[in-house]
């Protein structure tokens, strides 16, 4: 009801797990609202994101944000946002990485807004992502099933 009561003039967007060729993975479609995962990272950190995405038509991109956001908007919302974007430019599956250094991001912990991963999908196709994954410098990893091998859950 949110959703159509502030965005109804933006397409509905799909997501559905798949498995194709051993691969299991997301795919996300074509719509005005992201896909979300809440992240515990720690402020002022360097941290790399590297995914394995493809799309169906080749074009377009994948919109990455890292940001303090809850479930809907609010007035007072002022993001400390880590953005990126990666462009397409076949259907072939393609690596990429992006470092990035969480700022304010995770600053006052569970007293905040939590920290959020937000997939959006710029393409006019469906985009597939096999792995994503967010490392520290120390290895360790900050998505939970970001290989997708249990669907959609998030543990």
């Amino acid at each position: 009801l949110y959703y159509q009561a502030h965005f109804d003039k933006m397409q509905l967007p799909t997501y559905r797990w798949n498995k194709l060729d051993g691969r299991s993975m997301l795919e996300i479609g074509k719509g005005g609202y992201p896909f979300y995962q809440k992240l515990s990272l720690l402020p002022n950190t360097e941290y790399e994101l590297q995914a394995v995405i493809k799309s169906e038509g080749g074009d377009g991109s994948l919109g990455l944000d890292i940001c303090h956001k809850h479930i809907l908007f609010s007035d007072r919302w002022q993001p400390d946002c880590a953005t990126t974007s990666f462009k397409f430019k076949s259907t072939d599956w393609q690596s990429v990485k992006w470092t990035f250094n969480s700022g304010k991001l995770g600053q006052f912990g569970l007293m905040d807004w939590p920290t959020t991963l937000q997939l959006h999908n710029y393409s006019n196709s469906v985009i597939a992502i096999d792995a994503i994954q967010i490392t520290d410098a120390s290895g360790k990893e900050w998505i939970k099933n970001g290989d997708f091998e249990n669907k959609l859950k998030l543990s």
